[in-house]
């Protein structure tokens, strides 16, 4: 049994019992019912154990990839990640949350014509990373893009073949066939890239060749991740013209984000070696990963729970926001003190002397991290009430925040200065969302800077603990045992912490 469905139940029919006030897949208007108590938790549980596995998996690749390639290798695939990124974002029309979103999201001539819009984007993209391989080689000095680039091209052509299965199981919360299919894809992604790197390159190519691998393994399991759902080529007007009306602040936005997100990378890249690139990105991929589980989260579980609620109404989404966004922080508090505490150790303990430095990049991270996961909390919301504009505004001034803040401090203090100012423009671009929202009548000054506080005197209090605790060593050794020993007992009672908030979840439902 997955997400409470027999395997033997036609998962359409699931669906219809999940909205069971649905007339049918024909467009009538939605008088939803709110999730069962227990999915969102279920659901929750779910996305968090999925996207633990996920990371594991991801990391014990890269280790031992690590092993095999220098820093230079993560350098250019930076680069190539970021650029395939940047057209994936440059050119999303927001089909996923509009099928999330839209009353008609579960109708078939909708979601075709969706799915159309999702394989031509595929080639366009493909057309565009060839366009862009000579310019981008010659403005980062790097031949191997020529040929890196449209390769990883490759993959967003395969997922432009998706099935919108992948969709419909978010908009109703049935979250464990998309978890199993996509550990299922990241397990035999990371296997390919790994036997690559073993035994015919270790390079980037091997890289390449695991996300190609990912990707056309999710493209086969999403079109037998729900029976019945079958996808075909199509154009209905009127759906046609509702994605993009919804798709065109979305378009908008996403650039915006790509920009706000990568402009760190994408600087960096013009300002330090590809090894001191490779080294920060190898720091950014832990560090992000408390900000990375909750994005999961609020694409997974919060997004359509905040689209139902504001179907119905928007005085109830306002009410079951302040509550979610508290259980989400207590998670990304968890996360975040163990990147705080532990990522010089992790750093030191797994990977070799080439990306010892990577633990002190991913401790300053932290700081715009914490503020990056109240921000994620309240991106959904204005997609939720269809105001992308909203959203797409906010992007924008994070944007020139972050470029200008970071630029600046890189001119101060060098690396160091860059962090820190890189997180001075996060927290301007959290203060713009947070006064556009209160046009909209949510105000949420007062949970941040209660949550904010108390994530200063957690980490305060453990950072106290774990150095206090290293000072009664009296060797190396003993110190270096009672520091971690505090540390994992200190994390432990957080965790703990989180765990129970988590459970709060079923009362969103109800």
């Amino acid at each position: 049994m997955i997400d409470g469905v027999p395997h033997a139940a036609p998962p359409i029919a699931a669906l219809q019992r999940e909205a069971e006030v649905v007339a049918a897949f024909g467009g009538a208007d939605e008088a939803e019912a709110a999730p069962p108590r227990g999915s969102l938790v279920r659901g929750s549980l779910v996305t968090i154990a999925g996207y633990g596995a996920g990371q594991v998996i991801r990391l014990a690749g890269n280790i031992l990839v690590s092993r095999l390639v220098m820093p230079e290798a993560f350098g250019v695939m930076a680069l190539v990640n970021i650029l395939i990124q940047g057209l994936t974002m440059f050119s999303d029309v927001g089909i996923e949350q509009a099928l999330v979103q839209h009353r008609r999201g579960d109708e078939a001539k909708f979601y075709n014509t969706a799915w159309t819009v999702q394989v031509l984007r595929g080639f366009v993209l493909l057309i565009a990373a060839c366009g862009l391989a000579w310019p981008a080689a010659i403005a980062y000095d790097e031949p191997r893009l020529l040929t890196l680039l449209p390769a990883a091209a490759l993959a967003s052509l395969i997922a432009g073949f998706n099935s919108t299965a992948l969709f419909a199981v978010r908009r109703h919360l049935l979250l464990g066939r998309l978890t199993v299919l996509e550990l299922t894809s990241q397990i035999v992604g990371v296997s390919a890239m790994c036997l690559w790197a073993a035994g015919v390159s270790a390079g980037a190519w091997a890289m390449i060749v695991g996300a190609l691998t990912t990707a056309t393994v999710n493209l086969v399991g999403s079109h037998v991740l729900l029976g019945g759902h079958r996808n075909r080529f199509a154009w209905e007007r009127d759906a046609a013209s509702a994605l993009f009306q919804f798709g065109r602040w979305v378009l908008v936005s996403t650039m915006v984000t790509f920009c706000a997100l990568q402009v760190d990378r994408l600087l960096l890249g013009r300002m330090v070696t590809k090894e001191q690139l490779g080294v920060y990105s190898v720091a950014l991929a832990v560090a992000m990963l408390p900000n990375m589980v909750l994005q999961t989260l609020a694409g997974a579980v919060l997004y359509p729970l905040l689209a139902r609620y504001a179907r119905r109404s928007k005085r109830e989404l306002d009410e079951k926001l302040a509550a979610a966004r508290e259980i989400l922080t207590a998670l990304g508090l968890f996360f975040v003190i163990g990147v705080v505490l532990e990522a010089e150790t992790f750093f030191r303990l797994v990977y070799d002397s080439r990306y010892q430095a990577a633990g002190g990049i991913a401790v300053l991270l932290a700081l715009s991290i914490w503020v990056q996961m109240l921000s994620t909390t309240l991106e959904r919301v204005p997609q939720a009430l269809g105001e992308t504009r909203v959203l797409a505004a906010y992007n924008f001034i994070k944007l020139a925040a972050c470029g200008c803040a970071s630029y600046v401090g890189f001119r101060v203090a060098g690396l160091e200065g860059f962090i820190l100012g890189y997180a001075v423009g996060v927290a301007a671009g959290h203060v713009a969302l947070c006064l556009l929202l209160e046009q909209s009548e949510i105000s949420v000054w007062r949970d941040d800077l209660r949550m904010s506080a108390a994530a200063i005197l957690v980490a305060w209090i453990g950072l106290s603990l774990v150095a206090y605790a290293a000072a009664c060593g009296s060797e190396p050794t003993s110190a270096f045992v009672l520091r971690e020993t505090s540390a994992w007992l200190y994390l432990s009672l957080i965790g703990l912490w989180a765990g129970l908030k988590t459970r709060q979840l079923a009362t969103l439902g109800g």
